[in-house]
């Protein structure tokens, strides 16, 4: 079908823009975006997924040792617009500026208007790419942004003043394990420990942060004797100046788990960037690691099956409590510990504050580096 997009000059394929190139079922495009302040933190996504008919989103809250979930979802075609029920993200600006609306609605606890602003331009990371058994498990592009949010959210009616709150983003789209359901073929996030090269643990640090002039993000990807499968990022020595951006050559990592693999009480990086400088970052929880599978991730939704999943016209809103570092009391009042644990931190780079928002996802057993607890 035909949509605004194809009166662009823009076209890449023999096809329309409503159609991916790929027929694989994992294929999506989504934005995922984090604001964070003293007061509370927002995480809040929207996706699309052509070739399951899907176009989801989550908006979540954390405030104290609560964390209220949304999410949402409808069938994608033939509405290509970037909304979901109540949520709707307009841009403003491409690859600069956008806003965030969730309306009120009967039984949702949560409603916001932001504005996200970036600080410096987007910069786009290494290609994903990864192949087994002759398929891609993955193959997907990324970009990433620091920035600014100004606006508000509420819980319950009662509204939170979030201007000049750090604010990060990323936008991704390709193929990736575990979008769109269960894949009878490649291995998933799922299974991994059936599979042998997946069960001899890893290690994935992601960081995006701002520390007063000195901002940027960075992340690396270890294999289960610490060897290095990915390094990625950069930093920017004065953001006043982001032509001064900085390629990171080297990270060195010691992470003080509390539960053994996924939240932490501090964690340690030394940076190498590309002139030789060694950049010391000191990171603890601003408060406990979020639990994405609020967010839909990692097998979210009621139904345990994730995101992209054809479900209809479908609205699910709970809450989680997160009791001290590690432990999450799920809607249903188990207590669980989620693998997919994202913090918002504190950090020191060189000796000055600042914030950042922290990824530390490890499968055990843990590459060597990982290993020191307090």
């Amino acid at each position: 079908m035909l949509t605004p997009l194809d009166e662009t000059l823009m076209h890449q394929a023999p096809t329309t823009f409503d159609h991916a190139v790929t027929s694989d079922h994992r294929f999506f495009d989504r934005w995922a975006v984090g604001v964070q302040h003293p007061s509370a933190s927002v995480v809040y996504g929207l996706a699309n997924y052509k070739n399951t008919d899907v176009c989801d989103g989550f908006v979540c809250v954390q405030r104290g040792d609560r964390q209220v979930n949304l999410r949402l979802t409808r069938p994608l075609r033939p509405d290509f617009a970037p909304r979901v029920g109540p949520l709707s993200i307009t841009v403003l600006e491409p690859l600069w500026s956008h806003r965030l609306v969730l309306e009120p609605t009967a039984g949702s606890r949560l409603s916001c208007d932001l504005v996200w602003t970036g600080d410096v331009p987007a910069r786009e990371e290494h290609p994903h790419h990864l192949r087994r058994g002759g398929r891609a498990v993955q193959d997907y592009c990324r970009l990433d942004q620091l920035g600014t949010a100004t606006g508000w959210v509420a819980v319950d009616g009662e509204r939170i003043d979030l201007d000049g709150a750090f604010a990060w983003r990323d936008h991704s789209w390709g193929v990736r394990p575990g979008m769109g359901g269960t894949d009878p073929v490649s291995p998933q996030p799922a299974a991994a420990a059936a599979q042998p090269h997946q069960g001899l643990g890893s290690l994935f640090v992601w960081l995006a942060f701002r520390a007063g002039d000195v901002a940027g993000q960075l992340q690396t990807r270890e294999g289960p004797t610490g060897e290095r499968e990915d390094i990625d990022g950069y930093l920017i020595p004065d953001v006043r100046h982001p032509e001064t951006s900085l390629g990171i050559v080297d990270i060195r990592h010691r992470v003080a788990f509390v539960d053994g693999h996924t939240a932490f009480e501090r964690t340690a990086l030394e940076v190498t960037t590309s002139d030789g400088r060694v950049w010391s970052f000191a990171a603890v929880p601003l408060r406990p690691a979020w639990a994405f599978c609020g967010c839909g991730y990692s097998g979210g939704w009621d139904d345990r099956l994730g995101l992209g999943v054809p479900r209809g016209h479908a609205v699910e809103a709970d809450e989680y409590r997160l009791v001290g570092p590690a432990n999450v009391v799920m809607a249903d009042g188990t207590i669980a510990q989620p693998w997919h644990r994202e913090h918002d931190v504190r950090l020191t780079v060189n000796g000055v504050a600042g914030d950042g928002h922290l990824t530390v996802i490890a499968r055990p057993p843990l590459p060597p580096a990982t290993v020191p607890h307090p």
